[in-house]
């Protein structure tokens, strides 16, 4: 995904993109998801605890196993959704790239990573839910819990007990949020590498990656905490109290206060940004590795 390549060299296959993208979005989940699991519990139960206290507390009450649950959900999230919107964005960078090498306009990177993030929050989203409810299970006395044991468990106890229709419970606020959080993200990234390569101190390397991705990640973080917060709760909703995005909106910031909204935004910041770090450094890398490996054919 370089902009600044000729279109002869940066042509790679898009069952190839599609492949980096899925183990770029799979690798990266490994280092994130404890904090995954803390942002979770800050927004439905956390308090007043903040970010360390919430881990504590979880630790403390459930062990440190529950840093992990639902991991294997989270896996399937990103084989889903991680691979559509990686796949998706950066074979459509790669089609609308001019042949001198020159990058798209910002208004078809914003289209592309919207376009990217719908498609994929929605084909995710079976696994989205069953994330957020396992990872908020550690929030809830024991009888109440729904102990799922895998992802494969959670999909199919879903669709048996609550509705095929059910696995896509909270797609309207995920999908709405992952397209915030894409054009966000994908495009900021996209659009801070080239600024900075403008620049006198960058070249493209990890340097430049890093540092684009730390930008992007504040950027989408900020821009999407609202909406996931939203959707976690219309996800975990089990008695119809949100009638839809709008209303868990309206109604979180008129009983709790606007800033609610923004609830978990440190554990969503420091799962985000390392996340679109470790995301784009490795699907550089890879794709970098890809093309020398090319050349030399």
């Amino acid at each position: 995904m370089n902009p600044n390549q000729p279109a002869a060299v940066t042509a790679i296959p898009t069952s190839v993109r599609f492949a980096f993208g899925t183990a770029s979005a799979i690798s990266a989940t490994f280092f994130t998801h404890p904090i995954d699991v803390i942002k979770y519990f800050m927004q439905l139960k956390g308090g007043n605890l903040g970010t360390i206290g919430c881990g504590m507390q979880l630790v403390k009450d459930n062990g440190i196993t529950s840093l992990y649950k639902g991991m294997s959900a989270s896996v399937m999230r990103q084989a889903s959704y991680g691979t559509a919107r990686l796949g998706i964005y950066t074979t459509l960078l790669d089609k609308f790239t001019h042949q001198d090498g020159s990058p798209p306009p910002l208004y078809q990177k914003l289209a592309f990573s919207a376009s990217a993030g719908g498609i994929g929050a929605f084909v995710g989203n079976p696994f989205d839910l069953c994330l957020v409810r396992m990872a908020a299970d550690s929030s809830l006395p024991l009888t109440a819990r729904r102990n799922y044991t895998s992802v494969f468990d959670g999909v199919s106890r879903i669709a048996r007990n609550e509705g095929v229709a059910s696995l896509w419970i909270g797609s309207g606020p995920t999908m709405t949020r992952c397209v915030i959080l894409n054009m966000a993200q994908l495009t900021t990234y996209t659009q801070a590498k080239e600024e900075l390569l403008k620049t006198s101190y960058f070249v493209d390397n990890i340097y430049c990656h890093l540092a684009s991705s730390m930008i992007s990640g504040f950027v989408a973080t900020c821009a999407s905490t609202p909406f996931d917060v939203a959707k976690t709760r219309i996800q975990y909703d089990s008695v119809g109290h949100y009638r839809g995005m709008v209303h868990c909106l309206v109604d979180t910031a008129k009983t709790e206060g606007v800033l609610k909204l923004w609830s978990g935004f440190t554990p969503a910041y420091l799962r985000l940004a390392p996340q679109t770090v470790l995301v784009f450094v490795f699907l550089e890398q890879m794709n970098h590795m890809y093309r020398e490996y090319m050349t030399l054919k």
